[in-house]
């Protein structure tokens, strides 16, 4: 078996393992079934919220003015 360590705040530890109590669960057990999950399906049980990527200005510029177009999109910037 292996072993696995991870640094948290205690505070969110506390209350995940007090959640997890009331329905039924460890933390070991419930960070296994997560683990297995990741493992089956191939992917997380949750969705990622989407991330802004921001460029640097040398990057903007090797941008096709339709590629550029969808950059500011993204960000949310529709006036240019």
């Amino acid at each position: 078996m292996a072993r696995i360590e991870i640094r948290i705040r205690y505070e969110t530890k506390d209350r995940a393992q007090e959640v997890l109590k009331k329905i039924g669960f460890t933390m070991t057990g419930a960070i296994k079934m997560y683990l297995k999950y990741v493992v089956e399906k191939g992917k997380l049980p949750f969705r990622l919220p989407k991330v802004k990527v921001l460029l640097s200005r040398e990057e903007e510029f090797k941008l096709t003015p339709e590629e550029f177009g969808k950059y500011l999109k993204s960000l949310g910037k529709t006036n240019w």
